[in-house]
């Protein structure tokens, strides 16, 4: 039987934070090698929103091709996730013809609001409400949960969600015959604002405060205009950034519970050996970097960089690589895991070769993009292995700005060296070259190194 493949997937996770809370790294990644599976160490989204971040993950599309820009219509959501037609046709979709049996648990896509079950999903409990309204949530569903038809109401505050998402997921995995392979992905909420936790988890983290990291609090008069605009954090918004990061580090905790619970429903299951799971996040979070209270859609390190671990058959044990690992890439991987062919459309590559301790090809660069929203502009990027990010803005006051860093001697991000002279020209030439690339053309200009 072919591989199952089980996609943990968290809401707004910075990388960083995965350090205060040990855990899902032994269930899944490298560990400090002695880990079940591989960690990847540049791990990034290419556009830091729920939204086209989490249709890129599905498509292997760079958001330029799927057009899914932002969470919200016209541009974005569900509402455009279905009308270019990616609601069905998908990594789900694909999979599906081949013989999996497809289920998603938890948060679907964002403006989703019930009503129907997507066709490539043959088990289906999502999320049909904005995480941040107030409880309760509510889900749609064709599990049988419901005690009146489709609907399931639950309240967080009483019956955590990243609980219920967990029952519900080691629910189906009891009930799956395993007489087909199993694609499966488990949405978690958190940590996303409001970042619901265990009320046995209260007292944790009680000192703890968003990272003083150099950039926290302050923009300087290099940085983009809309950045520029920032004024120094307050002392209430400093404390309200410290409050979302304990509330967030105590989420991740129960994250970690659910995590450990459905890795061992497989074992019990006797399917762990011929299971390949991967833990990531839609995008990164701020928490006060460049004096923004939080949020993401920058492109800065804390938003682009998320975690990314992977465990499965052939995947080598304990260990961690250095390649850039993107969102676009999880769909090829399912991919050659199914041993299906890759769709035209997709723009990423398989990171199965990498997993195996294969030495092949790989990316030198990638693009970074983002359509305005939250007050953070347009703005098309690159990202390149010997550490350099520019980036070109193209809306608002901050049109015509553009930002230059060199990661390896300023990690976060403060000198901007475009005061030190002109771009660099390979930079231009990679950001011109991947802006509006397809497919093989992506792939070749993301090879192309420093001339």
């Amino acid at each position: 039987m072919k591989p199952n493949i089980v996609l943990l997937l968290t809401d707004d996770q910075d990388e960083r934070s995965l350090s205060l809370v040990p855990g899902i790294e032994e269930a899944i990644g490298a560990a400090g090698g002695t880990g079940p599976g591989a960690t990847f160490n540049r791990a990034f989204v290419t556009t830091p929103v729920c939204c086209p971040s989490r249709v890129s993950q599905l498509t292997g599309a760079y958001a330029h091709n799927h057009n899914v820009l932002t969470n919200f219509p016209p541009t974005g959501s569900i509402t455009k996730f279905r009308s270019e037609g990616w609601e069905d046709e998908n990594i789900a979709s694909r999979l599906k013809a081949a013989g999996y049996r497809t289920t998603i648990i938890g948060k679907y896509m964002n403006g989703y609001t019930g009503g129907y079950v997507p066709a490539p999903w043959e088990r289906f409990f999502a999320s049909t409400r904005p995480y941040q309204a107030s409880p309760p949530l509510t889900f749609y569903e064709n599990m049988g949960l419901g005690s009146e038809g489709p609907e399931y109401t639950n309240d967080p505050t009483r019956y955590l969600d990243t609980y219920l998402l967990r029952d519900v997921a080691v629910r189906e995995i009891g009930r799956w015959g395993a007489d087909r392979p199993l694609f499966m992905v488990v949405s978690f909420h958190g940590p996303h604002i409001p970042a619901f936790f265990d009320a046995a988890d209260a007292d944790r983290f009680a000192d703890l405060k968003a990272p003083r990291v150099p950039s926290w609090g302050v923009s300087d008069a290099d940085d983009p205009q809309y950045v520029k605009n920032q004024a120094p954090l307050t002392a209430e918004e400093a404390k309200a950034a410290d409050t979302l990061y304990r509330k967030k580090a105590r989420s991740i905790l129960a994250i970690r519970r659910a995590i450990v619970d459905i890795v061992k429903k497989f074992e019990e299951k006797g399917q762990l050996d011929n299971t390949y799971f991967v833990f990531t996040s839609d995008n990164g979070y701020r928490h006060g970097e460049h004096a923004m209270v939080h949020g993401k859609h920058t492109p800065y390190e804390e938003d682009i960089n998320v975690p990314l671990f992977v465990r499965g058959p052939d995947v080598s044990k304990g260990v961690r690589l250095p390649n850039f690992a993107l969102n676009i890439d999880l769909a090829p991987t399912f991919c050659e895991w199914a041993a299906i062919s890759p769709r035209p459309y997709m723009d990423g590559r398989s990171l199965a070769p990498l997993l195996r301790g294969e030495s092949v090809p790989w990316r030198t660069n990638f693009l970074i993009e983002h359509w305005a929203e939250s007050g953070v502009p347009t703005y098309k990027g690159v990202r390149s292995n010997e550490g350099r990010v520019y980036v070109e803005y193209a809306s608002g006051a901050s049109a015509g700005d553009k930002e230059l860093y060199d990661i390896r001697e300023d990690p976060y991000q403060l000198n901007n060296l475009m005061d030190d002279g002109a771009t660099p020209t390979y930079l231009r030439e990679r950001l011109a070259a991947l802006k509006a690339c397809s497919g093989d053309a992506c792939r070749s200009a993301e090879e192309v190194s420093r001339t």
